[in-house]
């Protein structure tokens, strides 16, 4: 009688196998992962500014994006979070209920840090950035490897373009 199967030594070949390959293709998944979240964040913020542009232009009134203090209240930090408002006095800071919310933006769920970043991104009634300044500044993951850096730049017509950097 044959008896059809694998044997233990086999078995344990291909496990040991099976594991050194897993060991060696971990760092790469968790970098592609680190790297997702970054174009995700990158994205987000995107969203954020073309939002404020374009609702500027349709509604022909100023909108700003500026980082969340919480409840909605302008302050520095652009890692707790941002929200895009109607800015009707175009100082980049929410002055009370008239100046009404249109989108708030969660703070990232990963440690990420802005680099050079304004108080405040307005554009004026036309979409157009308002102050005449174009804006540059950077995303990054907090522990940022190879070219996990998004350079943002915001030229004078409002449009956002971003890039990859290496992380300095």
């Amino acid at each position: 009688m044959k008896v059809r199967g694998f044997t233990l030594i086999e078995l344990l070949v291909v496990i040991a196998v099976l594991g050194i390959s897993l060991a060696a293709a971990f760092p790469s998944f968790r970098t592609a992962i680190q790297n997702n979240r970054l174009t995700t964040q990158a994205n987000e913020f995107t969203t954020a500014i073309n939002m404020a542009r374009s609702e500027s232009s349709r509604a022909s009134r100023p909108m700003s994006v500026c980082p969340n203090a919480g409840s909605e209240v302008c302050g520095t930090d652009w890692t707790q979070g941002y929200f895009v408002f109607y800015d009707d006095n175009l100082d980049g800071v929410r002055v009370g209920a008239d100046e009404t919310v249109v989108r708030v933006f969660p703070a990232a769920q990963f440690p990420i840090a802005f680099t050079g970043a304004p108080n405040a991104i307005t554009f004026g009634r036309n979409g157009f950035l308002a102050g005449g300044v174009v804006l540059a500044f950077s995303v990054s993951l907090a522990d940022c490897k190879g070219d996990q850096v998004r350079n943002f730049t915001v030229a004078f017509s409002g449009r956002a373009t971003v890039s990859k950097s290496a992380c300095s």
